[in-house]
């Protein structure tokens, strides 16, 4: 469902909006086995299925065409209302699989922009940005994996930007060359709101069709069961980081080649941490990259 105010004025508008979704619910693979440790019949049920979530979002905006329209302004401001929201878990402890499940309810205030100006006839600046406070409102589980009320959303840092500038100009033979620079930057996060699954030895071994572990050595220590093995936060600080890029080339009818640089710093961003296996795994951007790019349009 969806409702909207609009009011134009010259070349500007400003709205307001109204606007419901959801994701539709579903089932798990059998998300444990009745009877093994953390898992009851009641817990197995409750894990078996998992219902919608859904979003309410209220949003005020703004479109402005200003300087005879060489200058494009687009601002909003927004609140989104976020209830059952659906999460994957995995957590040995109960199961070898993954599962989905609804945990939490959440509130997003935030508001985000972007702006294009045109200096000249041949150079062009573009900039976006946006603020998200987001945090968790509500235990939708009796649950102690979860980070306290409070806290934000995985993989939402607070603020966000990028800008562009670029210089093309049309030359007498048709040629168009062109230079840009860029520059994006992404504020700090978090990897997951699960807070404590500790990965512990598991009494019955699922592999062996659940039959009774006995002690092990794992990483040079004896472990027996109900041990935790691999006592790594879930839950892991993503520090912000930026990139730039850059490229120069030229154009002409449906043709254009260019030469260009990615990454230019050779930064290594953690775009994603997870440590639910008991390993901590990285996730990262490409490295410096510098290339040649020859294209058409068909």
């Amino acid at each position: 469902m969806k409702g909207n105010i609009t009011y134009k004025f010259g070349g500007s508008l400003v709205y307001a909006t109204y606007s419901e979704g959801f994701r539709p619910g579903g089932f798990n693979r059998k998300p444990c086995k009745p009877g093994a440790p953390g898992c009851s019949p009641a817990q197995f049920a409750a894990l078996a299925v998992y219902v919608p979530d859904s979003v309410k979002n209220y949003e005020i905006g703004t479109k402005l065409a200003l300087l005879n329209r060489s200058l494009q302004i687009n601002l909003a401001a927004y609140q989104i209302d976020w209830s059952n929201i659906q999460m994957t878990v995995f957590d040995q402890n109960i199961s070898n699989q993954t599962f989905t499940t609804n945990l939490t309810d959440a509130r997003i205030k935030g508001v985000e922009g972007d702006v294009t100006w045109r200096a000249t006839p041949d150079l062009t600046f573009n900039g976006a940005f946006s603020y998200n406070d987001s945090k968790l409102t509500k235990y939708r589980k009796n649950t102690v994996v979860l980070l306290p009320l409070g806290s934000p959303l995985a993989l939402s840092p607070k603020f966000q930007f990028n800008v562009r500038g670029r210089y093309e100009k049309e030359l007498s033979s048709g040629l168009r060359p062109f230079i840009q620079g860029a520059f994006h930057h992404v504020g700090k996060s978090i990897s997951s709101d699960i807070s404590n699954v500790d990965i512990r030895y598991q009494s019955l071994n699922p592999t062996l069709g659940y039959a009774a572990s006995i002690p092990i050595v794992y990483n040079g220590v004896t472990v027996k069961p109900g041990d935790v093995i691999a006592p790594i936060p879930v839950s892991q600080n993503q520090a912000a980081y930026s990139t730039y890029s850059a490229s120069i080339g030229v154009s002409k009818d449906q043709w254009s080649i260019e030469l260009f640089g990615e990454n230019l710093s050779d930064a290594r961003p953690q775009l994603y941490v997870s440590g639910n296996d008991g390993t901590n795994r990285i996730t990262t951007s490409r490295p410096r990259t510098i290339g040649l790019r020859v294209s058409t349009k068909i």
